[in-house]
């Protein structure tokens, strides 16, 4: 079973601000000396070693990478699953760009206007998103759509911000993801289980989800999914760093440095290698990262 996705982190800015945003743990000046070719080949050396359930380019805001049309264009002939994070706001500018797509992620943590510019740190139109959303939706019928959203206990000082966009997506047949904001300590932390009453009065029935991590409330085609960040999911595994080798993303960031562990300042150089196509070189540092000797040094902070 292929559990875990090449996720490229292909440019560090953003136009967004959020407060508890974790920037995939990229340093802000990591500059992006990767071109679509890098990618591309890459793709091919990390996947013949490592089983891959698919591709997916997020943080900062993938829409401001220079080239990125000719790089999903590159990535969609690997005939795999092809996944963007985006927050939305250049959709309706660059909606050509994302025929390549198989599914693409919103980052939308509420439909609340002074709450969304809070979160962001920017004055933004959460109208204009969901307006985006609605024409991405017209476009590509056939798009996967979902909605990523961090849970937060000011929410519920309103319970009616909750419910606006339980509607939404019910309104539009989506799937939303609650993640629990990471780490536990932050003071706006609150657990999923706080939202079950509240989707059990909107009619959502609890079903099965395909991940034992995942719970599922479902009302007809809208869905509400609940996942912890992998960070905090793994801490209750018997045994994290095996776990986090075998089922993190391998993530690598826009100077080609690649880690399985998002939290890990230890991030090993491939830069070189993929400039001169070094297949073998390639190999032997991406089987490093599972290599029971290798130690993340997020881990080795305990």
């Amino acid at each position: 079973l292929h559990t875990r996705d090449l996720r490229l982190i292909l440019t560090r800015k953003c136009n967004y601000n959020c407060y508890f945003c974790h920037k995939e743990w990229c340093d802000w000046k990591e500059p992006e000396l990767l071109d679509p070719q890098d990618y591309f080949y890459l793709y091919d050396v990390v996947s013949s070693t490592t089983p891959l359930w698919g591709i997916t380019v997020s943080w900062g805001e993938p829409l401001l990478r220079k080239n990125l049309d000719s790089l999903l264009k590159l990535l969609k002939e690997k005939k795999t699953s092809l996944t963007m994070v985006s927050n939305w706001y250049f959709i309706d500018k660059k909606i050509d760009t994302l025929k390549y797509l198989d599914k693409i992620i919103v980052s939308l943590h509420t439909v609340q206007q002074d709450l969304y510019s809070a979160i962001t740190g920017r004055d933004v139109s959460v109208q204009k998103i969901l307006d985006n959303i609605v024409l991405l939706k017209k476009t590509y019928p056939h798009l996967e759509i979902k909605i990523n959203s961090t849970l937060l206990k000011r929410y519920f000082e309103v319970p009616r911000y909750l419910e606006q966009l339980l509607d939404f997506i019910c309104e539009h047949d989506l799937t939303i993801k609650y993640l629990e904001l990471s780490p536990k300590t932050l003071p706006d932390f609150v657990t999923q289980e706080k939202l079950i009453p509240l989707l059990e009065k909107k009619w959502f029935v609890f079903t099965p989800g395909d991940w034992k991590d995942y719970n599922t409330y479902s009302l007809w085609w809208a869905r509400v999914v609940f996942r912890k960040c992998a960070c905090d999911f793994v801490k209750d595994h018997w045994c994290t760093q095996e776990y986090c080798k075998k089922n993190n993303d391998l993530t690598l960031s826009p100077d080609g440095k690649i880690s399985a562990c998002i939290q890990d300042t230890k991030k090993i150089d491939l830069y070189q290698d993929i400039k001169k196509r070094n297949d073998e070189n390639i190999v032997e540092k991406v089987l490093l990262l599972e290599d029971p000797s290798f130690k993340y040094t997020c881990c080795l902070k305990k």
